[in-house]
């Protein structure tokens, strides 16, 4: 897909093709392995590569001796150690994130968050790293002025995409959560039945160790959660008359298509799983930090800003998207590009993007 925006007189550009993900193979997970410098400390993880960055924080250039570190992510119950040392040594670098290190040769091999269901492994000490290209770079803001590393964004996959809707949806049975006492949470959204305030207890989880990532005196500020179906379907039709009035030669499916970049169409919306939320960032005062455009800004009214990758944000409101980014993709979360307010985790499309067989979460009702 562009990443251009469209505009009310563009009709969508179409999406460029990409691999289908299928349903789960009856094929065994692959297994790849690991080891520091000296061979003292060996690994084995099992499963698809999550979520490879690259990330240059403070912690990152100081325990390397470089600009930048490489991680990778698999299911931490699939990790092994298979060494003759057995376990590294750990540290812990935050109070929830722990690192381990050979105590022989002082290899950085693993990172640990708590609570988290994943292990992210150091990329260069795989023994094989076929098919693992880095998707992004956190905290690149730190990385030295003549690092230019160029990641290619890749095509948008829109809401729309038949690869979404093709993910069958195994529901955990998880209560949608109030999370208003937990998280600091705006009225902007505000209902009768507090249903925007509503979240599944997994998803709440990982937004607190988000938060817990953050740089000390900053917060996330929630903005919306659940939405009921009826209301999603709402949204999506009026933005789609809004499209259709503008640009009367449209098709049906292009204007589906082009209203799919900014509204979920309503059989697959991520806010009626309870499994996506809009936020933001604040200091310590509660102010909101500049983001380059406001919450819920449309392609047209930002001229493409709102696109979570735009170029023509300021350096501090890519700084700002790039921390928000980082804490939310640490813990598991998923971007909707054409919004970098929008993260979900357990649905449909975190399902394809995160290369999972099937979602967590379907649409219900909140009661």
């Amino acid at each position: 897909m562009s990443n251009t925006s469209p505009t009310l007189g563009t009709p969508p550009v179409a999406a460029q093709p990409l691999p289908a993900t299928g349903a789960a193979s009856d094929a065994p997970p692959p297994v790849r392995t690991g080891h520091c410098q000296c061979g003292r400390i060996s690994y084995q993880v099992t499963g698809v590569p999550d979520d490879p960055h690259l990330c240059s924080c403070v912690h990152e250039t100081r325990i390397s001796g470089g600009p930048a570190v490489l991680w990778v992510g698999f299911p931490l119950d699939s990790l092994i150690w298979t060494g003759p040392g057995g376990e590294p040594k750990w540290y812990a670098t935050y109070p929830t994130l722990r690192r381990g290190f050979c105590p022989n040769c002082g290899t950085h091999l693993v990172s640990v968050a708590d609570g988290s269901t994943m292990v992210m492994v150091t990329g260069f000490s795989l023994t094989d790293q076929s098919g693992i290209e880095p998707l992004g770079h956190s905290h690149r803001e730190n990385a030295p002025p003549w690092m230019h590393i160029t990641l290619a964004p890749g095509p948008i996959i829109l809401m729309s995409d038949p690869r979404v809707a093709a993910i069958p949806v195994a529901d955990c049975g998880e209560p949608l959560i109030d999370v208003r006492g937990t998280l600091l949470v705006d009225d902007r959204k505000a209902d009768t039945t507090g249903s925007y305030a509503h979240l599944r207890r997994g998803v709440l989880d990982r937004l607190v160790h988000a938060q817990s990532l953050l740089p000390d005196g900053l917060r996330l500020l929630f903005i919306e959660g659940y939405r009921p179906p009826d209301l999603q379907r709402r949204y999506f039709e009026e933005y789609a008359a809004e499209l259709r009035a503008a640009n009367p030669a449209w098709s049906d499916d292009q204007v589906h298509e082009a209203a799919s970049r900014y509204v979920s169409p309503p059989e697959i919306a991520p806010h009626s799983a309870g499994a996506a939320v809009d936020l933001t960032l604040v200091d310590a005062d509660g102010t909101e930090l500049d983001m380059g455009t406001r919450v819920n800004a449309s392609p047209e009214e930002s001229d493409g800003a709102c696109y979570t990758d735009a170029d023509s944000i300021s350096h501090q409101a890519r700084t700002n998207r790039s921390l928000l980014a980082s804490a939310l993709s640490a813990a598991g979360l998923i971007n909707y590009r054409t919004e970098w307010w929008h993260w979900s985790y357990g649905d449909r499309y975190w399902a394809l993007m995160a290369n999972q067989p099937a979602a967590l979460y379907g649409p219900r009702s909140l009661r």
